[in-house]
């Protein structure tokens, strides 16, 4: 009897690990599954370290400097876009069919073009904006530059490692920078006295650090005015407004809600608020991750975008629905576990963001399909008309409802959006829209 035990005992487990072994080796096969699981796991990785440095701050920083950190934050991710000029999205696009040496010429005058672009802007908003603004920007002005170049740099070499199709190193240098900041945190945790400033001064020499070590070994040796004239600087710039103009509509409409709760509900609740947003941002991941490999692949112009879109969306909502239903049960749990009592509230407010991101996850791959396609006209004028949907439904619900009010507004925003993108796509694929975005290399 003993002995028949063992071996069900055995079979049950050879028959596992067959099923395993098949089921990786079936995305290992799989090129954009296998992309997509590399992606995704680097990117969750880096979120779960930064659960680490999120409980760290929100333990250690008070309501106003939490909800400072969180607006210092916004604003940098908002005038990144402005600033990098839509260029990481343009060397994606574009360079994906160019050799390296060109990929490279790309990459440099890409960073030359935004520092320039930095300096005349910062020029200009310390000239003649600086008494309109809010007393945080001004005291910490000059490191919000230092941080928007320096995430510039960053997500310019990041994009060369996505369209040079390297999504391995693309997913390593994803985890060291989030361990980088993770060592910095815990650095002036222990070390010194934890504060906003400590802390902003850290995240720039992580950042840095990164951006050293990423253009040292890339190396710009060869790189001539002549092989920066091949890369079309011009397209590059052309096609990059482009990508600028809307990824800042769709960066607007997504943080809008951020400016908002704070405005209307104090600094208290929008620190408990962005609690909420970094749960949210846990979720929100694995549709980031696959929104880039689609618009990868809608660049390089393969065949059924369609057929992969709805797969992944659809396998993408199913995934985020079973997480959401684990949350549902141990969330509120873990919330008081890691972020103690004060910001146990946040549970109520994720569970309220619940069902926007679920319409969110199913159009991300919409969404970033037709930016491989080129952004075109129709994808721009959805999101203008979203952004005017969004800022009258945020202000007017928040103001009478308050914090219940935001998400419901967050929720009819998402179908309002999403209704438009899936329409712009359809018809997108039904006129068979050529991308007029890659670079002949002839």
């Amino acid at each position: 009897m003993i002995i028949k035990n063992i071996l069900k005992y055995m079979q049950f487990h050879n028959i596992k690990r067959i099923l395993t072994f098949n089921l990786l080796k079936k995305i290992r096969n799989n090129r954009f599954l296998f992309n997509f699981f590399k992606i995704t796991s680097a990117n969750y990785v880096v979120l779960i370290l930064g659960i680490g440095t999120s409980i760290i701050i929100n333990r250690n920083l008070s309501y106003d400097e939490r909800g400072s950190f969180a607006l210092i934050l916004t604003v940098q991710s908002i005038l990144t876009l402005v600033i990098s000029f839509g260029l990481p999205n343009s060397i994606n696009y574009l360079t994906i069919n160019l050799d390296s040496q060109h990929k490279k010429s790309a990459l440099l005058f890409s960073n030359i073009f935004s520092l320039l672009f930095l300096i005349i802007i910062s020029a200009f908003i310390y000239l003649f904006l600086w008494d309109l603004l809010n007393n945080v920007y001004k005291k910490f002005f000059f490191i919000i530059i230092i941080l928007i170049y320096s995430q510039i740099m960053f997500s310019l070499k990041q994009s060369f490692s996505l369209a040079s199709q390297n999504y391995k190193y693309y997913a390593i240098t994803q985890i060291v920078n989030r361990i980088l900041s993770v060592l910095g945190v815990i650095l002036v945790f222990l070390c010194f006295k934890f504060n906003l400033t400590n802390l902003l001064y850290t995240l720039i020499i992580a950042q840095l650090l990164m951006n050293i070590v990423l253009y040292f070994k890339t190396g710009f040796k060869g790189i001539t005015i002549a092989t920066i004239k091949d890369t079309k600087p011009l397209k590059l710039l052309n096609v990059g407004f482009k990508n600028m103009f809307s990824n800042l509509l769709s960066v607007s409409m997504n943080r809008i809600d951020i400016f908002v709760v704070n405005y209307f509900l104090g600094n208290k609740i929008f620190a408990i608020y962005a609690v909420a947003l970094f749960l949210y941002s846990l979720f929100e991941t694995a549709s980031g991750s696959a929104g880039l490999i689609l618009a990868n692949k809608s660049a390089s112009n393969e065949d059924n975008l369609l057929r992969s879109t709805l797969k992944t969306s659809i396998c993408l909502t199913v995934l985020i629905s079973c997480g959401f239903l684990f949350f549902l049960i141990f969330g509120d749990k873990m919330i008081v576990l890691l972020y103690t009592e004060k910001y146990s509230y946040s549970y109520n407010i994720f569970i309220y963001l619940m069902p926007s991101l679920l319409v969110y996850t199913f159009t991300a791959g919409f969404a970033h399909a037709l930016a491989g396609k080129g952004y075109p006209k129709r994808y721009v004028m959805a999101h203008i008309y979203s952004l005017i949907f969004a800022s009258f439904s945020h202000y007017f619900l928040t103001k009478y409802f308050g914090i219940k009010g935001i998400t419901l507004s967050l929720f009819l925003v998402s179908l309002f959006l999403s209704f438009l993108l899936i329409k712009e796509f359809k018809r997108t694929i039904k006129e068979d829209i050529k991308p007029d975005l890659l670079i002949n290399s002839t």
